[in-house]
């Protein structure tokens, strides 16, 4: 492991966090969005990419 200062570390926890923040901030959007488009589809369940994900009672994603 490189030789880095407690100050560099905490930069990169600071940064990793504002990452993980804005991101969690997108993942809510878009399930909002996605709950939105299928709420008034006829569909429970679509395999995206290998993976299942099943919409219950068309207010929930749930990522199999």
């Amino acid at each position: 492991m490189e030789n880095q200062t407690l100050e560099e570390l905490l930069k990169r926890y600071l940064k990793v966090k504002e990452t993980i923040k804005e991101l969690n901030r997108e993942k809510k959007e878009l399930e909002e969005m996605i709950v939105d488009f299928v709420e008034h589809m006829d569909i429970d369940n679509i395999v995206v990419d290998g993976v299942l994900i099943e919409f219950t009672r068309k207010t929930k994603i749930n990522i199999k």
